[in-house]
């Protein structure tokens, strides 16, 4: 691996801070490398300028260069490639973010030096780690290293051009902007088998909803829930619908594709806790004491405007009683 070279000073040439190590040719704890040897010839007051040389056992000092300048931006980086060293003026901060991005790039290559190729890439939607992951997945293949850098939301390639080339690309697909949806949980009860003819209050926007699931009896309205879903991002909602009735859904969206496609998994429960139609105080205990009256839990595949019955089931309450969950991923 490189070995670093500390050099501290307030007026320091940086062709003249390696020089005395190359000449000299000291070595550090079992001939390992030049030591580190400080040389302070800066004068009192204010925090010295650090300069760190790095001597690169493998890789090329020039092409490390570069991926240090798109990655740190700040400091001064300067490659000898005489020696194969890599120089880094900058704070301590700057010296340890070095180090850790040598660390995955100082290594026997796997293939011949000639044909290697560094590449940093600035990952600005998702997150590096899922990134990289997911091109190491789709690439399959060991003549490519793929390492992501979570603080700086940096991925490093380092392999043949071509494989870098081609890595960049499927970055490139993968590193876009994550989808945005609006879902809405709408909740109904429906009866069998009732005398009650009356016309229930359905919303302008679910009555062909309502025409589809009226064979489960006289459809009433309870309410909706409303919360907006971020791709690989989970959601929650809850809240208590007209008095009588606690909903919870939660989830994740797992994909928004560009031409309208939604993947989302979710849990939905609805429970009674309060029925003022229970016209005996035994079916109002009863009731209180009911495990949930409705839960559906699901992974679907749908489109943005679509409305979807994830289901119904008897929940219960009464003979012939069903509840009823509708999903509109709302345009």
């Amino acid at each position: 691996m490189f070995t670093t070279i500390i050099l501290i000073t307030t007026q320091l040439l940086l062709a003249d801070a390696f020089a005395p190590f190359q000449d000299q040719g000291q070595r550090g704890p079992g001939g390992r490398g030049p030591s580190a040897r400080p040389n302070r010839t800066g004068r009192g007051g204010g925090q010295k300028d650090v300069v760190q040389v790095y001597q690169l056992r493998y890789a090329d000092c020039e092409k490390v260069a570069e991926v240090l300048r798109q990655v740190l931006q700040i400091g001064t980086i300067t490659a000898e490639p005489r020696t194969n060293v890599v120089i880094v003026s900058g704070t301590p901060e700057v010296r340890k973010l070095t180090e850790d991005i040598l660390q995955q790039l100082d290594h026997p290559p796997q293939v011949a030096k000639a044909e290697t190729d560094f590449s940093a890439v600035r990952i600005k939607h998702r997150s590096a780690k899922d990134v990289a992951k997911r091109v190491e997945s789709i690439l399959n293949d060991r003549h490519v290293n793929i390492v992501s850098d979570a603080a700086r939301s940096t991925i490093l390639l380092n392999g043949t051009e071509e494989k870098v080339a081609r890595a960049h690309s499927v970055i490139q697909q993968l590193d876009i902007p994550a989808a945005v949806i609006n879902l809405e949980f709408s909740f109904f009860k429906a009866r069998l088998h009732t005398d009650d003819d009356t016309p229930t209050a359905i919303p302008s926007d679910l009555r062909d909803v309502v025409a589809e699931v009226k064979r489960f009896g006289r459809v009433e309205f309870l309410g909706r829930l409303s919360t907006v879903a971020t791709e690989e991002t989970g959601f929650e909602v809850a809240g208590k619908i007209a008095d009588m009735i606690s909903a919870h859904a939660h989830g994740s969206l797992l994909r928004g594709s560009e031409d309208g496609t939604v993947k989302l998994r979710f849990e939905a429960e609805m429970k009674l806790f309060n029925d003022p139609d229970a016209d005996t105080m035994e079916k109002k205990i009863v009731r209180r004491q009911a495990p949930s009256a409705f839960q559906v839990e699901s992974t679907l595949i749908t489109r943005r405007g679509d409305y979807v019955v994830l289901g119904s089931a008897p929940t219960g309450w009464e003979i012939g009683e069903s509840a009823i969950l509708v999903l509109h991923v709302r345009d």
